[in-house]
């Protein structure tokens, strides 16, 4: 990592970034003096940003599943639920370019999921020959390509083990966040349904949203399920770091931080969110050899302490969660959705096979179906309903690839902070595997941004085995 005191080597994009930084500043003193200080503190930032591009990479983390800004295009049923990660997303990719083009930082470290993406790229691009709705489909393929983008500033920008951990951490606290808020929704007095509108112009709307079903469902910054999701998430990388931890005090404190975090997970009502915990604990429990010998008395463990926290969870109204979450599953007690989803899994199916089995086309089956805010609620139907056959081919090669390169780096990882955090991401990993079987959409950028997270701690495992080999070939 270059440090400051080597930025005084002449280069010429630096030098153009602090001078019209300091243009700025003496331009507004002139013009309006006031407003000084405001662009003095943006120029700070933008140097702070443009010497350590980490920074803006960290405030994209922290954005990370968070929907409380949508926008939103009526006439098109579009809904980008992740504004402000989109948003962030630019800002990184342009602090990490003016940081490479002023040699601050190194070139793109390159993924080993390129060509399984740039397949998936390609199909996606193509089908936009036989949608129907040609702008709908341009803005889904947007919101793909901004995945895709995340994916590669993050593999971009986590070149360290300590950049690395302090996204972990970042992840973690934003689960405490979106626990505390859970539990809030379900339980305050005072929780309601929040929707503001914030701009509208044009067919555009973007607004304030928080807490869609208010004491019934616990929900964070994000909707109850991609709350769950990202629990999973930030719970599978705790475990991680329980394995980790050597300080028995330290260890206490992040097993209280997981079992808050699993009861909120639980408040949720979730069924995907209750697959991908049984998933990720799974992948654990399989990968930690005391815990394998003894399968049977784990998995018991597991389901006692998950049933005790559920209760506990929904001490409110525990009858009512049983019914509509539980329940609700199988039978038509209560709020599920489960009806509502066949009927489009339904013309999903139809829509995909009336085209010969090419799908209807990127962004097209939310216009078909007239409404963004019930999607196909599931990862492989999403892909499957607007790709066809040759789409969910080219998704399962490279949820395959990603599986396999995973392990593979498991197995062949000697460093214990690296072999348990690998465990932590093939956890995640299965979590959202399971959950994209009843909810998530291919394009989610939860799910781009994990995999560029995961992607960049295989390298930097890598990188540490190479280390570690050539130090003891010497």
């Amino acid at each position: 990592m270059i440090t400051i005191s080597e930025l005084r080597q002449k280069n010429i994009f630096f030098w153009l970034a602090l001078i019209l930084g300091e243009l700025a500043i003496a331009f507004t003193t002139f013009i309006a003096s006031y407003y000084v200080f405001i662009v003095l503190g943006m120029a700070l930032v933008i140097f702070l940003i443009l010497i350590y591009p980490e920074v803006s990479y960290y405030l994209l983390t922290l954005t990370f599943v968070n929907h409380v800004i949508q926008l939103t295009i009526p006439s098109y049923n579009f809904m980008l639920i992740d504004f402000l990660s989109f948003i962030f997303t630019f800002i990184v990719l342009a602090a990490w370019t003016l940081a490479r083009m002023s040699k601050i930082r190194m070139g793109h470290p390159g993924s080993p999921l390129t060509l399984q993406m740039a397949f998936f790229m390609a199909w996606a691009v193509l089908s936009l020959l036989w949608v129907l709705e040609y702008s709908a489909g341009l803005l889904e393929l947007t919101v793909l390509a901004s995945g895709y983008l995340t994916y590669y500033v993050s593999v971009a920008i986590i070149r360290t083990k300590k950049v690395f951990n302090t996204v972990i951490l970042l992840l973690i606290f934003l689960g405490l966040v979106n626990s505390i808020l859970a539990f809030y929704t379900v339980y305050s007095s005072e929780s309601q349904y929040i929707y503001k509108e914030i701009f509208s112009y044009d067919g555009f709307v973007l607004a304030f949203t928080f807490n869609s079903l208010p004491k019934a469902r616990g929900s964070g910054l994000s909707y109850t399920q991609a709350t769950a999701l990202f629990l999973n998430i930030a719970i599978m990388y705790g475990i991680s770091l329980f394995f980790i931890e050597t300080i028995r005090s330290r260890k206490i404190i992040i097993v209280l931080i997981v079992l808050f975090m699993i009861s909120a997970n639980l408040t949720t009502l979730s069924k995907g969110g209750l697959m991908g915990l049984f998933a990720g604990l799974t992948v654990f429990v399989l990968g930690k050899k005391p815990l394998r010998r003894r399968f049977l008395l784990t998995t018991a463990c597991i389901i006692l302490t998950m049933v005790l926290l559920f209760m506990l969870s929904r001490l409110d109204n525990l009858g009512k969660a049983f019914t509509e979450g539980v329940a609700g599953t199988l039978t038509e007690a209560g709020g599920t959705s489960l009806p509502t989803r066949l009927l489009y899994w339904g013309k999903g199916f139809d829509d995909m096979l009336s085209n010969y089995g090419f799908g209807t086309g990127i962004g097209n089956f939310y216009y078909l179906t007239g409404t963004s805010r019930f999607h196909a609620h599931s990862m492989y139907f999403s892909v499957i309903f607007a790709f066809g056959f040759i789409g969910l081919i080219l998704w399962a090669w490279l949820c395959v690839k990603t599986l396999y390169i995973s392990i593979s780096g498991l197995l062949n990882c000697e460093d214990m902070y690296f072999k348990n955090m690998l465990l932590g991401f093939i956890a995640g990993l299965m979590s959202i595997f399971a959950f994209g079987l009843v909810d998530l959409m291919f394009w989610a950028t939860v799910l781009w941004t994990f995999l560029g997270i995961g992607m960049a701690l295989l390298n930097i495992s890598k990188r540490s085995s190479e280390k570690t080999i050539s130090a003891g070939s010497i």
